[in-house]
């Protein structure tokens, strides 16, 4: 059965949601790479944009949240979090199958960076993302698209 989705425009408003999700989803790698919570939180404070993200919900009920960043030559993802209860759902591939076949119309590549030893990583590489680079903490992968 097919998860069902949709994406909304984010607000101000949901900044501080968003973060706190972050930080439960992100629980694991914190503890794992030793990172200061706080710093992460900030950053993710600074740096939200509701103008490139957007709140996932499953009917009507928030479910999750992305960014989708433009940038030279293509798009990067960012803030990809799905509350823990609905991780493992396949909802989570539904959502990227669908923004990659929206990017694969342009030909405009999608990078992302996760955490070193993170979950998620399977999940990019079963869509065709390859690690381009890596330093001590994070790997960052591109998806090409080729004719």
């Amino acid at each position: 059965m097919q998860a069902v989705f949709s994406l909304h425009p984010a607000s101000i408003a949901d900044k501080e949601r968003l973060a706190a999700l972050r930080m439960e989803v992100m629980e694991a790698d914190i503890k794992r790479h030793a990172i200061e919570p706080e710093q992460l939180y900030q950053r993710f404070m600074e740096k939200f944009d509701p103008g490139t993200t957007y709140i996932i919900k499953s009917e009507d009920q928030f479910i999750g949240c992305i960014s989708i960043v433009p940038g030279e030559g293509g798009h990067h993802l960012r803030h990809f979090y799905l509350k823990p209860e609905w991780q493992g759902s396949g909802i989570g591939s539904e959502i990227l199958k669908l923004i990659v076949e929206e990017h694969r119309k342009t030909d405009e590549h999608l990078s992302l960076a996760i955490f070193k030893g993170s979950a998620a990583k399977t999940l990019y590489e079963r869509y065709g993302f390859e690690v381009v680079e890596e330093d001590r903490f994070v790997e960052r992968m591109k998806l090409y698209f080729y004719d």
